[in-house]
């Protein structure tokens, strides 16, 4: 079974990049980059700096998530749908999906005004989902359905500062930690589709700082994800999908 396994990295808050260290603000070594192998479940040791070196202070309130994907196309498919929707509802019929579709994962009903609800699937077959959602706004017969691809791995603000697990831990000085669990359905899709043994990847942390309800990104940059030497380790779990699609902000 698989340990959680300490990654260090040192974020200049101001490129939003990893950077080789708080004197050399410049980009690091390939093996300073995250290289995220396929069952991790790892550590981000983040300390956060500005651009002159020091330590960027950050709020015992701010809430954080972090995301991991191979590009910044989060839409699988796409689909019209069967009837009309509003309030609570069990299932989506949708119509017009090309695209092999998850057993599970999140849907944007997108109604022609713009508004959308974007809501979790627990069931997909034969061009209808199953559902167990309140709808804030009305859809209609033939309106925009869009079949989220999840992130290849992706933690919310429940997977930040976990006690035990980085004992540098301490806002004032700009030090968090947060959990990336890379055992997941979508992982497992995405690295199985290529050919070589690593694929360039995209990381990004996001801070909600106290009070706030729109994220700033703290870091995007580039890492590595690889295939497994050994596979079969155990059941790939399902990626949690983020509050707001990736990236953003």
């Amino acid at each position: 079974m698989a340990t959680w396994a300490i990654k260090n990295l040192l974020i200049n808050v101001d490129s939003r990049k990893v950077v080789k260290s708080s004197t050399q603000l410049v980009d690091p070594a390939s093996s300073q980059r995250l290289n995220a192998i396929y069952g991790d479940k790892l550590i981000l040791a983040c300390e956060f700096i500005d651009a002159t070196g020091a330590a960027y202070p950050l709020a015992a309130g701010d809430t954080f998530d972090c995301g991991l994907d191979k590009d910044f196309a989060h839409v699988l498919d796409s689909g019209t749908a069967g009837a009309g929707y509003s309030g609570a509802i069990e299932s989506v019929a949708v119509s017009g999906l090309t695209e092999a579709i998850p057993t599970t994962g999140h849907i944007t009903l997108i109604n022609g005004a713009g508004q959308a609800d974007r809501i979790a699937y627990t069931n997909y077959a034969d061009g209808v989902f199953t559902v167990s959602a309140t709808l804030t706004y009305v859809y209609l017969l033939g309106d925009t359905v869009e079949v989220e691809e999840e992130l290849m791995a992706f933690s919310d603000d429940d997977e930040v500062d976990v006690a035990g697990d980085w004992a540098s831990i301490d806002r004032a000085t700009g030090k968090i930690s947060i959990r990336l669990n890379c055992l997941t359905d979508s992982f497992s899709r995405k690295i199985a589709a290529i050919t070589a043994n690593e694929l360039l990847s995209y990381l990004q942390i996001r801070r909600y700082p106290d009070g706030e309800t729109q994220p700033t990104t703290m870091l995007q940059d580039w890492c590595y994800t690889a295939k497994s030497v050994i596979d079969g380790e155990g059941e790939p779990g399902v990626t949690a999908g983020p509050t707001v699609k990736f990236p953003s902000g």
